[in-house]
């Protein structure tokens, strides 16, 4: 791997070199910009178990070295909590680019397609080859990428940190399509994804059942058109070989696209395929926007290049949207269908109705408002169980919102004034039951702001006030804040206050007090240097004779350059 690194970076530095504008490197060789971040916290915590460390300090970079041409960005992070996996720097890694050549060594992370290599971080090399066609309809790109996605941990160590042990799980994927040279918005992508976790990299035997060591195999597409200038059709598809231990015995390749990989997948008694699709259908025009949305994620559809994946699932939305008034006046909203158990291998099976509508409107440059409304139904269906009858449950979630903001007052003394509105009603019931299960929760938050420009200071005022409404329970937040800001030393430091006092009162009856009192400052020393301290203290008043406080404290400093 080192090997590569050294060969990336040589032919990179080769090829600037050659091409780069020999005047403009004598005048400007070196480049370096970037930020560095060093924060110190305190914590301390009376009448409680602490929460936290007393001490807490991280320090981050981004640093972007520019040479001859090329731009090689940096990033590190380092705190206390990177320190128990051994490992000072949780994210380290370059990107050099050269006009159409841009390559990736170290900590990085790339964006494939949603449904193969998502964002996934891993350590080691990769390289992307964007080059300007002369001739042809089409630009081609090509990109390609391998390294580590997780590191080994013995089960010992695992132990030691309470963490599950875990196989060392490698890597590597491929990219290759083409982008049209009149539409820059028309593109297709062909993607192939391996990623599998080596068996001897645990030296000792895992007794949990969950941790085996599993092979992956994603071939995909992506692709976007544009039509008449105003209608777009993307896509995403993929088809995923997982198999789940690769320990198991090896069984016949599947009838399906993966007979034809060779030895890219082996399957194995534990393997499964599955596919996922990823579609939309847009119509957008400077008055109107009419949309149609298709999803389906198969049960158990995984990639190893994604983090999470929410599969057993399919929706079909319809969006539109359309601007009144040259654009001051907005109205859009959606409507869709969502159903779960597509195979028919759950106890349960979900179909919901997906709707909403929303309204806004600019009157003036002075006032504003908007008004929002969904509802959300879901009936689930428990599929036929031993010694039970099957059971019906409907729920229904409606919610409407509005908010409204008023400026006013003269140009040394500004004033606002802004209000926000919610409620929400959550119906249950099913069908052994006579009454519904009914939750109703409302919020409601005013606030008055009023600014002294030639004192430089700021006033804010608000009240809030939630209610959570079911019948079981009866339960009330209510307290008013209050916080003043101010510049000085020529707007180099900005002072804030801020003090909030929550009250909860339950079934009637005061339960409990919040009291936050928090102090920010911020000074610009220099040009590009930034001092930032903060003070917070919380004081719980608990009835139940539980009250305790909390204190926090920061201090950071940061350079830009």
């Amino acid at each position: 791997m080192k090997k590569i690194y050294l060969i990336i970076f040589l032919f990179l530095a080769y090829s600037s070199l050659q091409a780069q504008n020999i005047e403009e490197a004598v005048k400007n060789p070196i480049k370096l910009s970037g930020t560095i971040n060093i924060n110190l916290g305190y914590y301390e915590a009376y009448g409680i178990e602490a929460r936290r460390d007393r001490f807490s300090y991280l320090l981050a970079g981004n640093i972007n070295p520019r040479l001859l041409g090329i731009d090689m960005p940096l990033s590190a992070n380092y705190s206390q909590q990177e320190t128990t996996f051994l490992q000072p720097f949780n994210q380290i890694g370059l990107s050099p680019q050269y006009k159409w050549i841009t390559a990736h060594v170290g900590y990085r992370s790339l964006n494939y397609s949603p449904l193969t290599l998502n964002g996934h971080t891993f350590l080691g090399g990769g390289i992307e080859l964007k080059p300007k066609m002369i001739k042809g309809p089409v630009h081609f790109r090509l990109s390609a990428m391998y390294g580590r996605f997780r590191r080994s941990v013995q089960p010992f160590d695992a132990a030691k940190i309470e963490v599950s042990p875990s196989y060392r799980r490698m890597g590597y994927a491929v990219k290759f399509g083409f982008v049209s040279k009149k539409v820059a918005a028309n593109y297709l992508d062909f993607i192939l994804f391996k990623g599998y976790d080596v068996e001897n990299s645990i030296e000792q035997p895992v007794n949990n059942q969950e941790v085996k060591p599993q092979d992956n195999l994603v071939l995909g597409l992506t692709g976007q058109y544009k039509f008449f200038k105003s209608l777009t059709f993307k896509i995403d598809l993929a088809s995923s070989a997982l198999t789940r231990d690769t320990r198991t015995e090896t069984t016949e390749s599947p009838k399906n696209l993966f007979r034809y990989v060779g030895q890219l997948f082996n399957a194995k008694t534990s393997s499964q395929v599955k596919n996922a699709i990823k579609s939309s259908l847009y119509y957008n025009s400077k008055k109107f926007i009419l949309g149609l949305r298709y999803n389906r994620i198969a049960p158990d559809y995984r990639t190893l290049g994604s983090y999470f994946f929410q599969n057993d699932l399919e929706d079909l939305t319809i969006n539109a949207g359309k601007n009144f008034q040259k654009g001051k006046m907005q109205i859009n909203g959606s409507i869709g269908l969502q159903r779960n158990n597509l195979e028919n291998q759950q106890n349960t099976q979900q179909d919901r109705l997906i709707g909403s509508i929303n309204f806004s409107h600019t009157v003036s440059t002075d006032f504003s408002y908007t008004l929002s409304y969904s509802n959300f139904s879901s009936s689930l269906l428990v599929i036929q169980q031993e010694l039970s009858d099957s059971l019906n449950l409907y729920q229904v979630s409606t919610s409407y919102n509005g908010n409204a903001n008023y400026n006013f007052g003269t140009e040394n003394i500004p004033q606002g004034l802004s209000i926000n509105l919610g409620h929400q009603i959550g119906n249950a019931r099913d069908e052994y039951s006579i009454n519904e299960t009914t939750t109703r929760f409302y919020n409601t938050g005013i606030a008055y702001r009023l600014g002294i420009t030639p004192q430089k200071l700021a006033f804010q005022f608000g009240l809030n006030y939630t209610l959570n409404n079911s019948n079981l329970l009866k339960s009330t937040n209510v307290g008013p804040s209050v916080s003043v800001s101010k510049k000085l030393l020529d707007n180099k430091i900005r002072v804030r206050y801020l003090i909030s006092y929550l009250a909860n009162i339950m079934e009637g009856q005061s339960d409990f007090g919040i009291l936050n009192n928090r102090f920010f400052l911020n000074y610009n020393i220099f040009k590009k240097h930034q001092l930032r301290t903060s003070i917070g203290v919380l004081r719980k008043m608990d009835n139940a004779s539980n009250s305790y406080t909390e204190v926090r404290g920061t201090m950071g400093y940061q350079l830009s350059f």
